[in-house]
This record gives structure tokens, C-alpha cells and sequence, in this order.
């Protein structure tokens, strides 16, 4: 008897391990895909480079002759008053050193805290002009304060691109700084974006998820014919905001969504690609979209994929979560809160005569066109602690979070 308890402790502890081990064999319906590096998996603490906050690191080389010199994104010490008295003088005595760079540099700070940005962009040019050394955090300054004026083009661009070009690595700033908020909300920030940092997979793969709608699960997530179905009348999307909470996935993220980038080419428009969620755990993050294909006799067909990526954005596993565009099949899902999921196919039959009653193409049959919808098929999967998908029907019941 004690033998026999100790192989089925065995067999529990090697169905666990193979959960999360790299080299678990895919099932038919899950894409694995092998870890880069444990080490990537860890957790790390990035810094949100914010007006006030330094926008590159220091260099410890230079560090005893920064601290000599006012640093460039401190606070001004001096008074507005003051700074102008100093900038006055300068003007009238003329002189072309670097100490009084820094001083229209600061004074250009100032005046941007007072949110006078045409007169900031003005000191922080005769910075230039002087001979301030920082350019890549001065053009970026500029950009900076052309955003907060409400020029998200030309001028801020520029500045951005050069700033860029004189070594500035600081993609955050972009994606979290409130002064480019408005410019990131419009379709063209992607374009520039990926030509600064588009080689840089770490800095594309913080653009993808932080435009991911975030979400924290309290209750089960659904995605049941109902859902799949009502979602086909485009009346019903701008009603619950289907398109403000599933925002389009950039054609730059095709490193992240295959096939995204076809949408930007095809004179057909393309499929649409848009977020559902993301969960975000510490050692990776989920991310559920759907491709929808842009037209359809009946029903628009549509596929959800649920896919897990590591902190650097390699992809972990994939797997297709719901379907529909038959007209006697589809497929659903319940993704529960601690981030096991059902997927079920179902088989659907539509009320007689549904079909005649369709006026044009906007229009395409939904839930209440269906007469009964019935699951025939379930699989369960689990996400593990290390963002691995895998299945577990057929698995000892070992609690995997």
C-alpha cells in the first residue's frame, strides 16, 4: 500500500513539473513556443522617464563634472524672477560659453512649468545656439513642450527624430509621458514610433501591450454564442462601446499578432485585428484578440486567439479560443479569474426564415436570429505560474497558481 501511495505522489509531482517544463509536447490545439532564457521571466522594474525625472542614465564617468553643472532635468532652483534678470544680462552682455547654455536652458524649464511653451521653445533653441551639450535631451525637451502646445506634427517630429539620432533610448517617455497623451491617442503615432525604436523588440513590445485594455479578473470572463453573435450588428458595438474598449492592433506589432500587418496593405481594408484584454502577471502577460474578416453574406466570421508572451515579448504559447462564420458551428470560452479557461464548440441551428429577413450588408444575423445553440465538445487548459498554456483534462487535480 505504501508503494502504490508513493507512485501516485510521484506521478502528481511529475504531471506538475510537466505543466511547466519547456519541454512539454504541444497538444493539437496549442502552439508552444520555447523559452529564450529563464532569466528573461524575472521581473523587472522599469522607470517611467516623466518631465521631472532624468531622461537617460548617468554616466558614472562624467558624474563628478554632472554634479558641478546643474542637472538637465532638475527643477529650477532659482525664481522665475531671477532666471529672467540673468537671462536679461546675458542678452546684454553677449557671450557664447557653455555655463550660460544652461542658463537659457533652465530658463527655457522654467517657463514651460509656467506653461508659457512658445517662449520655452525659443530659450531652449538659444541653448542650442550657445553650445549646450545634452542635444538628445535637449531635442527632446523641445519635442516635448511642441506636444504640450498642441503641435503633435512637423516640429515635434523633427525634434524627436533628431533627438533620436543624438542617442535618445528613452522609449517610455513616449508611451507614458501626459504631454504626448493626445499625440498617442492618434493613428499616426505608431509610424514615427517604430521608425525610432521599431529594431528594439523590447520597446515594440511595451508600445503592444500598453495600448492592451488591461484587465484584473474578479469574475468569470464569457465569450458564449450570445456574445459572439451579438457583437455582428454594428448598431449594438457603438451602443456598449465595443470600439473604445477594443481598441486596433497596430500593423507594427506583426512580431506579436501574426498576419497584423496585412491589414495595412490590403486594398480591401483587411481583417480587423483589435484587443479583447490583457492579463498582466509578474512573469508574463496574456493577451486575448480577435480577427474579424471585413464582409460576409451572413455573418462576419471572426476568431479570438488567447496568446502569452515573456517580459521581452517571445511568445510562450497560442491558442484559438472562439470561432464563428458557420452557419451550423462556433466555438466559445470562460476564462476564470484564477486564469484556467473552458473552451466549448457548439453546434447552432437559426430560426426558419432568418436569412430572408436580412436588409443589407450592414446587417448580418445575430443571437436572436438563433434557435438553439448546443455544446458538444469541452476542453479545459490552465495558464501556469510561468505563462505556459496547457491542457488539463485527463490531469491529477494539482492546484498549478
Amino acid at each position: 500500500m505504501k508503494s502504490i501511495s508513493l507512485s501516485i505522489a510521484a506521478l502528481m509531482l511529475w504531471t506538475l513539473v510537466s505543466c511547466s517544463d519547456n519541454s512539454q509536447k504541444p497538444t493539437s490545439d496549442i502552439i508552444q513556443h520555447p523559452t529564450i532564457d529563464a532569466s528573461l521571466a524575472e521581473h523587472e522594474v522599469e522607470m517611467v522617464a516623466l518631465a521631472d525625472e532624468s531622461i537617460e542614465g548617468k554616466n558614472k564617468e562624467n558624474e563628478s563634472k554632472t554634479i558641478e553643472k546643474k542637472k538637465v532635468n532638475e527643477k529650477p532652483q532659482k525664481s522665475i524672477q531671477e532666471l529672467t534678470k540673468e537671462v536679461v544680462q546675458l542678452e546684454e552682455q553677449g557671450g557664447d560659453d557653455e555655463g550660460n547654455a544652461i542658463t537659457y536652458y533652465t530658463y527655457g524649464e522654467a517657463l514651460v512649468d509656467m506653461k508659457k511653451y512658445d517662449e520655452a521653445i525659443e530659450m531652449y533653441k538659444e541653448a542650442e545656439q550657445l553650445g549646450y551639450e545634452d542635444l538628445k535631451t535637449l531635442y527632446y525637451k523641445i519635442a516635448r513642450t511642441y506636444a504640450l502646445n498642441d503641435d503633435s506634427y512637423g516640429s515635434m517630429e523633427d525634434y524627436l527624430i533628431s533627438a533620436r539620432k543624438e542617442g535618445f533610448r528613452n522609449y517610455r517617455a513616449l508611451l507614458y509621458d501626459s504631454a504626448f497623451k493626445n499625440w498617442r491617442e492618434e493613428y499616426d503615432f505608431m509610424y514615427l514610433y517604430n521608425d525610432l525604436f521599431g529594431t528594439n523588440q523590447k520597446a515594440m513590445f511595451k508600445a503592444f501591450v500598453t495600448f492592451a485594455p488591461k484587465k484584473r479578473l474578479v469574475q468569470d470572463y464569457i465569450m458564449s454564442p450570445k456574445e459572439l453573435y451579438e457583437n455582428t450588428n454594428y448598431e449594438y458595438r457603438s451602443k456598449m462601446g465595443y470600439y473604445e474598449n477594443r481598441p486596433a492592433i497596430s500593423g507594427f506589432f506583426e512580431n506579436f499578432v501574426e498576419g497584423v500587418s496585412d491589414d495595412m496593405f490590403s486594398r480591401e481594408g483587411g481583417d480587423n485585428y483589435r484587443y479583447e484584454m490583457m492579463l498582466e502577471e509578474a512573469a508574463y502577460f496574456a493577451v486575448v484578440y480577435s480577427v474579424e474578416e471585413q464582409w460576409s453574406e451572413y455573418i462576419l466570421p471572426k476568431k479570438y486567439r488567447l496568446v502569452t508572451y515573456d517580459l521581452k515579448g517571445n511568445k510562450i504559447s497560442e491558442l484559438d479560443i472562439a470561432k464563428r462564420g458557420s452557419l451550423k458551428t462556433c466555438k466559445g470560452f470562460v476564462l476564470h479569474p484564477n486564469h484556467s479557461l473552458v473552451v466549448t464548440d457548439y453546434e447552432v441551428e437559426w430560426k426558419k426564415g432568418a436569412k430572408k429577413h436580412l436588409g443589407n450588408a450592414e446587417h448580418y444575423l445575430n443571437y436572436k436570429n438563433l434557435k438553439e445553440s448546443k455544446a458538444v465538445a469541452t476542453k479545459t487548459y490552465q495558464i501556469t505560474t510561468t505563462g505556459r498554456i496547457v491542457e488539463t483534462e485527463g490531469m491529477a487535480s494539482v492546484e498549478m497558481r
